[in-house]
């Protein structure tokens, strides 16, 4: 099979053994609710939200990174990126603009400019877009 001799019971104890782990992982994740990383709705209003009260503390916190000997700092320039991204990723420029514009209140402005660039850019191709379509269906109603 793969270059070497597997008796067919350690195959099968080897399925076993990650079907187990499988299911172990899985009944681990639902007895600690699911997904923990990200809040479940709207992410760019957390993001936001989380900046919003970093930006009243001074700017920064510690962040436990997942390991007891691991801290970030975590800042409320991270939370408005995130929040840039979600609303990029949704191309909601108005909301892209706001964060961008709390990117500059916190210190920020080379990237807040940066991205402005990045929100026309991406009204450009909704703008595109928009325009496409309508020709499409302009088209299609005189056919």
């Amino acid at each position: 099979m793969l270059g070497f001799p597997i008796a067919q019971h350690q195959t099968e104890g080897i399925l076993s053994f990650l079907a187990l782990l499988l299911a172990v992982t899985l009944l681990g994740n639902l007895a600690g609710g699911g997904d923990t990383t990200f809040p479940s709705g709207n992410d760019w209003q957390h993001f936001v939200s989380i900046g919003d009260a970093l930006a009243r503390e001074g700017g920064m916190t510690d962040v436990n990174g997942g390991w007891p000997t691991v801290r970030q700092r975590f800042a409320a320039r991270t939370a408005y990126l995130l929040a840039f991204h979600e609303a990029q990723d949704a191309r909601d420029v108005p909301r892209m603009l706001i964060a961008d514009d709390r990117l500059a209140r916190v210190g920020e402005p080379d990237l807040a400019a940066y991205g402005r660039q990045v929100a026309r850019v991406v009204a450009a191709q909704v703008a595109a877009e928009a325009t496409a379509r309508w020709r499409i269906t302009r088209v299609l109603r005189i056919i």
